[in-house]
């Protein structure tokens, strides 16, 4: 049974890697297989199932060390995520085992443990230009969006407040939303605070966020 094995690996073995020689093998042995006697065909070709016997061997050999390195990688994974508090990940790609860490502070102390300094400061230097490039963004946009809520609010205002003049003249109004109502008007482009400092007497920004809610109420009534 062994040698039947045997024989019929290092048939195939030697048809694809040995090319036309093997093809003259493979007619005179085409009857020995058709009678099944592949022992005589083992005794007359010793040298063939000798090398499948040799890379068998080697096949065996390179799984053994192919599950000995999956393990050795689980093991020192699972080492490394107890002494330093980590959690690196294990995947394969393309037939390897890959072991990485995505957290850029795992990846410091893992670079420290591993006296890599240089890679260390480089690493530390992109961090470094990360974070400040992150904390412009998010401050200019925190900016623009401010500008943006500022400016759309002014529109709105007055268009409020223009409708009350067209509608019903600020004559028809408390005197105190009619000041504000023509300090908008005179100054599209003013803050609440801005706002604040033309009237007589001068308002805070509550004060006048409160008489501005009150023309866009009133404007409202009148649509």
């Amino acid at each position: 049974m062994i040698e039947e094995y045997v024989c019929v690996f290092t048939f195939v073995f030697v048809r694809l890697f040995f090319g036309e020689p093997c093809y003259i093998l493979s007619e005179s042995v085409k009857p020995v297989f058709s009678r099944c006697l592949i022992a005589r065909f083992v005794r007359g070709c010793n040298y063939y199932p000798r090398i499948g016997i040799g890379l068998l061997i080697l096949i065996v050999l390179f799984v053994f060390l192919w599950f000995l390195f999956i393990f050795a990688a689980e093991k020192n994974a699972s080492q490394y995520k107890q002494d330093f508090e980590a959690e690196p990940k294990i995947v394969e790609r393309k037939e390897r085992m890959v072991v990485y860490l995505k957290e850029g502070s795992q990846i410091v102390d893992l670079l420290n443990v591993m006296e890599a300094y240089v890679s260390l400061m480089n690493l530390e230097n992109v961090r470094i230009l990360k974070e400040m490039r992150n904390s412009v963004n998010r401050k200019v946009n925190c900016e623009t969006a401010n500008i943006n809520k500022t400016v759309n609010a002014a529109v709105k205002q007055m268009e409020d407040i223009k409708r009350i003049r067209d509608t019903i003249g600020f004559d028809n109004i408390p005197e105190p939303l009619a000041e504000i109502a023509q300090v908008r008007l005179d100054y599209p482009e003013a803050t609440l605070k801005e706002l604040g400092t033309y009237l007589d007497p001068p308002v805070g920004k509550s004060g006048v966020n409160h008489r501005l809610r009150k023309l866009a109420a009133i404007a409202e009534n009148l649509i």
